[in-house]
């Protein structure tokens, strides 16, 4: 019997414990999904990525790997946070 895929959920808690699956961060402020990522033992790496739209400036736009994604303790989870560009 084949795997069923991970289930993403958005949640007010960003990831579960090491070991486990993350969560989608996506649309949460930076500081925040930075923050709970670490607390749950997982690594962070930054990158921006340009948005048109300014609301969505300064949150996850996306994440690797993504949210229901098994990990194990110290995995990096790197955040895609949207950057506003300019003229």
């Amino acid at each position: 019997m084949a795997p069923s895929p991970p289930v993403t959920r958005a949640s007010s808690s960003a990831v579960t414990s090491p070991g486990r699956a993350s969560r989608c961060t996506a649309g949460r402020a930076s500081s925040a999904a930075r923050a709970a990522i670490q607390q749950a033992g997982f690594g962070v790496a930054v990158v921006y990525g340009q948005v048109e739209d300014k609301s969505k400036a300064g949150t996850v736009i996306r994440q690797d790997p993504p949210g229901g994604t098994p990990a194990a303790e110290g995995t990096r989870v790197t955040l895609v946070v949207g950057k506003k560009g300019g003229n």
